[in-house]
């Protein structure tokens, strides 16, 4: 079991969902993430880019770009406002030997097409 932290950043982009702002994870554009069940994820939100043109916050989902309505939380705590010092989500994913996490998907509360799959 290991703790991970992913600094988030939001910067123009290209990615399957067309161009406009996109998540950058560890500088890199809307990366597919390979999240290991029974790890910690902290996905630090302070850099200013995440408030610029609205509020970036990440959040996942078991369905693609965006769809608020298969909102994935268990184990997902959010704190502070994205752009500002101590903004972050952190993910506990569930470990196998309990419920498991399904395949999921990383997106912006906010606007379409920002992520990518989880």
């Amino acid at each position: 079991m290991a703790t991970i932290t992913y600094t988030v950043t939001v910067a123009s982009g290209t990615t399957q969902y067309g161009t406009g702002n996109r998540f950058y994870i560890n500088g890199e554009l809307a990366p597919v993430l390979y999240l290991q069940e029974g790890n910690t994820y902290i996905f630090d939100q302070s850099d200013s880019s995440n408030a610029v043109g609205g509020v970036h916050q990440i959040a996942f989902s078991t369905n693609p770009n965006n769809d608020p309505a298969a909102t994935y939380t268990t184990g997902v705590t959010s704190t502070g406002t994205p752009g500002n010092a101590g903004a972050q989500t952190t993910f506990n994913v569930a470990p196998v030997r309990t419920t498991g996490a399904p395949l999921l998907f990383y997106y912006c509360t906010n606007h379409s097409g920002m992520g990518n799959t989880a």
